[in-house]
């Protein structure tokens, strides 16, 4: 068993054996005194402290100098990203008009320099007397023919007449083909005729088409007029 009699209980110059352990415990240091020692340090090595504090110092103060840039992009993001939509819409409106553009350039013939068949079938249909029987025609962009029979000439000659009054046929292209009797009882005239298809605008096609009762294909063309204007 342990022995707890002090030995040097009679001595006293004798100074009582602690552990280091102990005796560093027992001394408390404050908070004042912990702060003198690191300015003490701090004093004492500069190399290894104000280095690092210039950095840290200079990141703070780049921090706060930045905080008002970061602000103001921050209010700025919507009205940035309202932008690049808007962007990228009128990119894909000036493709379409552009596309639209090249689709109304290859529309463009048919209502400026095409005369329409209807418009040919409806004033031959106006330019044939009673008298005369239609047999067969023929039509292209430029030019007509047209074969026809009646018992008298004097109606081949009406018609002739009519024909080189209509508004879609050149006057002075309008020729006499063929034209001979067929049989000699009850006899006919056969007469085969030739001319050219005059080259119609818009705003004649307009005029043609309100005579003609062409609803249809005058809206049509109204509709492709206005469009042409917008896109100019």
């Amino acid at each position: 068993m342990p022995l707890n009699y002090n030995f040097a209980h009679n001595y006293k110059e004798l100074q009582q054996w602690e552990p280091r352990g102990n005796i560093e415990s027992k001394k408390i240091t404050s908070y004042k005194e912990k702060f003198e020692l690191l300015k003490k340090y701090i004093k004492d090595n500069p190399l290894l402290f104000y280095p690092n504090f210039s950095i840290i110092f200079l990141v703070i103060l780049i921090q706060i100098f930045n905080l008002y840039p970061s602000f103001v992009v921050r209010r700025l993001k919507p009205k940035h990203e309202e932008y690049i939509f808007v962007q990228q819409r009128i990119k894909r409106i000036k493709t379409d008009i552009k596309k639209f553009k090249k689709e109304m350039n290859e529309l463009k013939p048919n209502f400026i320099s095409i005369t329409p068949t209807y418009l040919f079938t409806f004033y031959i249909q106006n330019s044939m007397p009673i008298n005369i029987k239609l047999k067969k025609y023929k039509l292209n962009k430029n030019f007509f023919f047209l074969e026809a029979e009646s018992f008298t000439l004097k109606a081949i000659n009406e018609m002739i007449t009519l024909l080189i009054e209509s508004p879609i046929i050149d006057e002075k292209s309008v020729s006499i083909k063929r034209i001979k009797r067929e049989g000699e009882i009850d006899s006919t005239f056969s007469v085969e005729l030739t001319g050219k298809i005059l080259k119609t605008n818009i705003n004649s096609k307009e005029y043609l088409y309100n005579e003609s009762s062409a609803f249809g294909l005058l809206e049509k063309l109204l509709r492709f007029k206005k469009t042409n204007i917008l896109l100019k």
